[in-house]
C-alpha cells in the first residue's frame, strides 16, 4: 500500500471516529432515516390533527379541541414510545432495523424521467432531514414562537410556506410508495403468469410425451398380446407351449394396463380414472388380498413363475416379524415395484444355469416397520472367461435408488467375481 492510500484510509478512519462520523451515525445512517421515514409517515396524521386542534382551542376555547388535542397528542406519544422501544430491541439484537425487500433484487421496471428524478429525491436521506425529518419541522417551530412573540406577518407567510413544502414532501412520499405497491403487484402478476406458462408448457410436453409413448409402444404390446392368443388357440400345440403363450399374452396386457396408467399421468388425467387405471396395474393375486405381506408374497410368487417359465432356477423367500398397520400406498407401490424390477433384471442380465435367491424380511415393531430385501444371482462370463453382464441403461435401479433414498431408505448393489448381490432396506411409515 502506497503512502498516499495509507494517508487516504488514515483521513477516512479518522472522519468515522471524529464529529463528521459521530454526526452521520447519528442522522444519516440508511437503516435510521427510513425507520425516521416510515415513523413520519405513519405518525403524521396523529400530531397534524393534534396541532390543529390545538390551534383551533387557541382561538376560540372551546374544550372539545382541547380533549380531541389531548387524545392525538397522547396517540402519538404511546406511538412513540413504542416505535423506538422495538427500534431499540432491534439495534441490541443486531438485528436489521428495516429488513430487505423481497423486490430488492428483481429488474426495475422502466420509469420516466419525472418519476425516477421524484422517486431518487424522495430516496435521498440528506432531502429527508432537511424537509421531512428535522429541518423544515425545527424551523417551523421557531417561526411559530417567533410570529406568536412579535406577530411579523413575513413570518407567517415563511410558515405557510414551510407547510406547502412540507406537506408536498409527504405528498411525494405517498406517491413514490404507492408507485412502488403497484410495482411490486405487477412483478407478482408477471412471476405468476410465467409459472403458469411454464405448467402449461410442461403440460403440453407430457401431453406429447403421452401421445408418442401411445402410438409407439401400445401398438407393439396389442400386436404381441394378439400373436400369443392366436397361437395359445391353436389346437395342434401342446400344453406346456398353449401355457407359455398364454403367459405372454398375461404379460403383454399387464404392461400395456402399465403404460396406460403412465399415458394417463403424462396426459393429466382426472383423479378418479387415474386411480382406476392404477387399480388395474396391481396384478391380480395382489389386489385380491388386502394385507401387505400377501401383496409382497404374490408378487414374489409370480416372479418365480415368470423365470421358470425362461429356464431360471432359484426361489424368493417372504418372512415376517410383528404386525404391520396401515401401509401407505406409495410405500407399497415401490416395494412392489422394486421387487418387479429384480424379477426383470435377473431375467435380463443373471445366469440361467446357476439358482438365483430373494429373501424378503417384514419387519415390525411398536415404532418401526421395515422391508429388509437381498437377491443373489451369478452373472455369465464371457468367451474369455471374465465375470460380465447384458448391456443395460442403469436406469431402473437408480430410479429405485433415489425413490427409496428419500424416503429413509437405503439399496446398494456390490459384484464380487460372478457374483451379484443387491440389499434394500425400505422403512415402511409414509404414505
Amino acid at each position: 500500500m502506497s503512502n498516499q492510500e495509507k494517508a487516504a484510509a488514515t483521513k477516512r478512519d479518522s472522519d468515522s471516529a471524529g464529529v463528521r462520523g459521530f454526526l452521520h451515525e447519528v442522522f444519516l445512517d440508511k437503516d435510521d432515516i427510513e425507520h425516521e421515514r416510515r415513523f413520519d409517515c405513519r405518525s403524521l396524521p396523529l400530531i397534524a390533527v393534534a396541532l390543529a386542534a390545538g390551534w383551533l382551542y387557541s382561538r376560540d376555547g372551546n374544550a372539545a379541541y382541547a380533549c380531541v388535542s389531548a387524545v392525538f397528542a397522547i396517540a402519538y406519544a404511546v406511538y412513540f414510545i413504542v416505535n423506538r422501544g422495538a427500534y431499540i430491541v432491534h439495534v441490541i439484537r443486531g438485528e436489521r432495523v428495516i429488513p430487505d425487500s423481497a423486490g430488492a433484487g428483481a429488474k426495475q421496471p422502466w420509469n420516466p424521467a419525472w418519476l425516477r428524478l421524484m422517486t431518487s429525491f424522495i430516496d435521498n436521506d440528506i432531502a429527508y432531514a432537511l424537509i421531512g425529518g428535522y429541518g423544515i419541522p425545527l424551523a417551523g417551530t421557531a417561526v411559530m414562537v417567533v410570529y406568536g412573540i412579535y406577530g411579523w406577518h413575513w413570518l407567517a407567510v415563511l410558515g405557510i410556506a414551510l407547510c406547502i413544502v412540507y406537506a408536498a414532501y409527504w405528498l411525494c412520499y405517498a406517491f413514490v410508495a404507492m408507485h412502488r405497491r403497484l410495482v411490486d403487484a405487477l412483478r407478482d402478476r408477471n412471476s405468476r403468469l410465467e409459472q403458469a406458462q411454464y405448467r402449461m408448457s410442461m403440460m403440453e410436453r407430457d401431453t406429447m410425451l403421452a401421445s408418442k409413448t401411445h402410438d409407439t409402444v401400445t401398438g407393439g404390446l396389442s400386436y404381441i398380446a394378439f400373436v400369443a392368443q392366436q397361437h395359445a388357440d391353436d389346437p395342434q400345440i401342446s400344453d406346456t407351449e398353449r401355457a407359455a403363450w398364454q403367459r405372454i399374452d398375461e404379460t403383454a396386457q399387464h404392461t400395456m394396463d402399465n403404460v396406460h396408467a403412465v399415458i394417463d399421468i403424462l396426459g393429466h388425467a382426472d383423479e378418479a380414472e387415474s386411480l382406476r387405471a392404477d387399480a388395474g396395474n396391481r396384478n391380480r393375486l395382489a389386489v385380491q388380498n388386502g394385507s401387505f405381506s400377501d401383496t409382497v408374497r404374490a408378487h414374489c410368487k409370480e416372479g418365480d413363475n415368470r423365470l421358470h417359465s425362461l429356464g431360471f432356477a432359484g426361489e424368493s423367500h417372504v418372512a415376517e416379524t410383528g404386525k404391520l398397520f396401515g401401509i401407505g400406498r406409495e410405500r407399497t407401490d415401490e416395494c412392489v415395484r422394486l421387487l418387479d424390477e429384480l424379477y426383470s433384471n435377473i431375467a435380463g442380465h443373471a445366469d440361467p444355469s446357476q439358482p438365483y435367491a430373494i429373501f424378503v424380511n417384514i419387519e415390525s415393531d411398536h415404532l418401526n416397520s421395515h422391508l429388509h430385501v437381498t437377491e443373489t444371482n451369478s452373472i455369465p462370463e464371457s468367451d474369455e472367461g471374465r465375470a460380465c453382464r447384458k448391456p443395460v441403461s442403469g436406469k431402473g435401479l437408480a430410479f429405485h435408488r433415489d425413490a427409496i433414498e428419500r424416503s429413509g431408505g437405503t439399496l446398494r448393489t456390490s459384484q464380487e467375481d460372478d457374483t451379484w448381490t443387491l440389499s434394500a432396506d425400505i422403512p415402511l411409515e409414509g404414505r
